[in-house]
C-alpha cells in the first residue's frame, strides 16, 4: 500500500526504471547474438514463396481456363459456319455460335463471346472470347485475376465437299 506522507526517492520511478534498464543493454552482445535469425529469416520469406506458389496455381487455372475457351470458340465458329454454308443465313449462323459457345464454355467463369459480323468478300467468320480468371491466391498481393482473350477464325471454301472446306 503507498502511503502518501513517504518520500518520493522511497518509490522507484519510470525513469530511474528506465535508466536501470538501458544501463543492463549491451549494444554489442545484442549484435553478436544469433538466436532467432533463422525464425526471422523464415518470417521474411515465407510470404514471398507463399505468394510465388500461389502464383503458379492461379496462372495453371487461367491457362486451363484459356484452353476451355478455346475449344468453345472452335466449335462455335466452326458449327456457325457449316450453318452458314449450308444455310446461307448469317443472322442463324451467328445463333448458332452463340448456342454452341454456351455448352462449351467454361462455367466457372464468367465469359463474353464477342462476334464480328461474317465478312462475304473473304468468306470468312471470327469469333472473341474474354473472361477474367479469378486469382485466389494472388489476391493477397492485389492481383485480381488474369484477363483471358481466345479468338477463332473460320474460312469457307467456295464449291467442292463442304465437309472438306472447313
Amino acid at each position: 500500500m503507498y502511503v502518501r506522507n513517504q518520500q518520493q526517492g522511497d518509490r522507484p520511478g519510470f525513469l530511474s526504471m528506465a535508466k536501470q534498464m538501458l544501463g543492463q543493454f549491451n549494444a554489442d552482445r545484442f549484435r553478436r547474438d544469433e538466436r532467432g535469425t533463422t525464425a526471422m529469416i523464415f518470417a521474411l520469406t515465407i510470404a514471398i514463396v507463399v505468394s510465388m506458389v500461389g502464383g503458379a496455381v492461379d496462372y495453371g487455372r487461367a491457362v486451363k481456363v484459356r484452353d476451355q475457351m478455346q475449344n468453345a470458340v472452335d466449335a462455335a465458329v466452326l458449327a456457325a459456319a457449316r450453318s452458314w454454308q449450308l444455310n446461307g443465313d448469317t443472322a442463324l449462323a451467328l445463333q448458332v455460335a452463340h448456342q454452341f459457345y454456351d455448352r462449351n464454355k467454361p462455367y466457372e467463369v464468367p465469359s463474353t463471346l464477342v462476334t464480328f459480323p461474317p465478312d462475304a468478300a473473304r468468306n470468312a467468320l471470327v469469333l472473341e472470347a474474354t473472361a477474367v480468371a479469378q486469382a485466389p491466391f494472388l489476391s493477397l498481393v492485389r492481383v485480381d485475376g488474369f484477363t483471358v482473350e481466345v479468338r477463332a477464325e473460320a474460312l469457307l471454301a467456295v464449291g467442292g465437299n463442304s465437309e472438306l472446306n472447313l
